[in-house]
């Protein structure tokens, strides 16, 4: 099969509108990429730029609850996508229009449900989901953040090439690739592999690593500071897998490691999806909004939507969309203030 980079006139129309509502309606609401075509006035790939091959498919996984296993779902797609795509050149991975083409086109409908339940919460997530974040975060996209994780931890001489993902683990991948592969420390591959080892170590004992943030960040950091003194290029792997488990350890026994720690916040796509604070949330499609009179009388409680048939903003939901708690809004000439948001 095919797979077709977007033209970059496409590329650049689509990104111009994210802030149209009906634009916005398209990704939260189709699972077909049918109206990236209609919306384009024809077809939106570059048949000049391409890569050809072997037919596969990329598959979301489930839990038992009917929610997304975002952690099973991108490990899986990590070998999945590379194994397949692993004649891609560096040059040609770090480029914002193939995998845009990916997301638009042969995998839309993956994107769709991988992404969706985080764009709903917060529609600016669109433009990091569907094409690069400031047209150079290939972390942020679902797909390139899988090819980039799997090219930096094949290994081609081992029986199993892909034996150092299988090391870092499904478990809160998202999280781990943020914390170790998003950072220069990890175009290393002596680092990379003491960081490595230390995962292989605690795996052979049977330690298991629950907290990515608060258990393997501080070990990160320590690391960081070791590069401010020396230069970790002088350490072997062991010695920097035996640096992040004398940390590690201490960090068990309810010690401090050997340096003043700040807390570095780790939150992958799903957690920011979900935690974000009252104050910070939107109005968006689909949500409920509850507002106050600022001058007395009843809440009113109002579902975020569009006409069907027009296919715009009903007038209220106009007035209401992207506006966050405690914000004004005139209603039919009264003053409301936004009070609860419901997504």
């Amino acid at each position: 099969m095919k797979l077709y980079s977007m033209k970059k006139e496409a590329m650049i129309t689509l990104k111009s509108n994210l802030s149209n509502q009906k634009i916005v309606k398209n990704y939260l609401i189709e699972k077909n990429n049918k109206w990236i075509y209609d919306f384009y006035g024809g077809n939106p790939f570059d048949e000049n730029s391409f890569i050809e091959v072997p037919e596969f498919n990329l598959e979301v996984k489930y839990h038992l609850n009917g929610k997304i296993d975002a952690s099973r779902t991108d490990f899986n797609t990590c070998k999945l996508l590379y194994k397949n795509l692993k004649s891609l050149s560096e040059s040609d991975a770090a480029k914002e229009r193939f995998w845009t083409g990916l997301c638009h086109g042969m995998f839309y409908n993956y994107v769709w449900h991988r992404v969706n339940e985080i764009i709903r919460k917060n529609p600016d997530k669109i433009v990091s989901k569907y094409f690069f974040d400031n047209n150079k975060n290939f972390w942020s996209n679902p797909l390139s953040r899988c090819w980039w994780t799997a090219h930096k931890l094949y290994d081609e001489t081992k029986s199993n090439s892909f034996e150092k993902l299988d090391i870092l683990g499904a478990n809160d991948i998202s999280s781990k690739i943020i914390l170790i592969l998003n950072r220069p420390f990890s175009n290393n591959p002596k680092i990379l592999n003491g960081i490595i080892k230390f995962f292989k170590h605690c795996k052979e004992k049977g330690i298991k690593i629950n907290d990515i943030k608060h258990q393997v960040s501080p070990l990160i950091q320590h690391l960081n500071a070791i590069g401010g003194a020396i230069v970790l290029d002088c350490l072997s792997e062991d010695e920097i897998a035996n640096i992040m488990i004398k940390d590690y350890e201490n960090i068990l026994d309810g010690k401090k490691t050997s340096i003043k720690i700040n807390e570095e916040q780790i939150i992958d796509d799903e957690e920011e999806s979900t935690n974000l604070n009252d104050n910070d949330k939107k109005v968006i499609i689909n949500c409920e909004v509850t507002v106050k009179p600022i001058n007395g009388g009843e809440n009113k409680i109002f579902k975020i939507n569009y006409n069907e048939r027009t296919g715009k903003l009903l007038p209220i939901s106009a007035e209401l969309i992207n506006k966050k708690i405690n914000d004004i809004v005139k209603i039919k000439g009264i003053d409301y203030k936004i009070i609860e948001i419901k997504n």
